[in-house]
């Protein structure tokens, strides 16, 4: 419902792929500054990167090291911080865009607190 009431649509396909992710990236920490409520994110518990065994590097992939690489990444605890106001789902598809600028950020249903870091 919010998706259709505020302006913008979400856009995968960006015609200035690195003007667009400068733009995530700033988004990004914004939602760190709010001191709003929320419960306090459980490593391993709240993840949705469970279960850890689960991780397979795909048939094909050129650079199979990096797969990996991610994967021990997403695998370790994170790292002891302040917490902070953690949107936590901050993928494009929740972002809304209207001329190279997000006009809103939905599926809020994953906040916590934490470490920036998360």
């Amino acid at each position: 419902m919010l998706m259709t009431r505020l302006p913008g649509h979400v856009d995968l396909s960006p015609a200035e792929p690195r003007s667009w992710m400068n733009r995530i990236a700033e988004l990004a920490v914004l939602p760190h500054s709010l001191d709003l409520p929320a419960k306090t994110f459980r490593p391993r518990t709240d993840s949705w990167i469970a279960p850890l065994d689960g991780f397979q590097v795909p048939v094909g992939a050129q650079k199979p090291a990096v797969w990996k690489a991610a994967f021990g990444v997403m695998a370790a605890l994170p790292p002891k911080d302040t917490a902070v106001f953690l949107h936590y789902d901050l993928l494009p598809v929740n972002m809304l865009w209207v001329r190279g600028t997000i006009t809103g950020l939905t599926d809020w249903n994953s906040i916590h607190r934490g470490p920036a870091a998360l």
